[in-house]
């Protein structure tokens, strides 16, 4: 059952990473779906791809550490589901919280 959850978490970790590539790399031009939205963003191209490029250097930052996190608590609680669980939980809450506050510190100094 673990196991399951081990490439569930790599999985979500993946898809982190893949969706803030394009935002790390400039290519998605704004819009109201898709980046990092805020009403300063959305006020000029040259904030928004910005803001968008740190918030994207972020996510890749935090997809990469949920992966390593997930796989190195599989290592160790790969008996107990539970824990496990939980401990992937909170890596990602803490990454997720970390990523979001460091992207708002930058936006503020655009």
């Amino acid at each position: 059952m673990t196991l399951g959850f081990l490439f569930l978490f790599v999985a979500v970790g993946l898809l982190i990473v893949g969706l803030s590539v394009p935002l790390m790399r400039r290519r998605v031009k704004p819009n109201l779906w898709y980046g990092f939205r805020t009403p300063k963003t959305m006020s000029s191209e040259r904030i928004w791809y910005e803001a968008n490029a740190y918030a994207g250097k972020m996510s890749v930052r935090a997809g990469t550490i949920f992966i390593a996190a997930a796989i190195v608590l599989y290592l160790v609680f790969r008996t107990n589901f539970i824990v496990y669980n939980t401990a992937c939980a909170v890596v990602l809450l803490i990454t997720i919280l970390v990523h979001l506050f460091l992207s708002f510190r930058h936006l503020r100094s655009l």
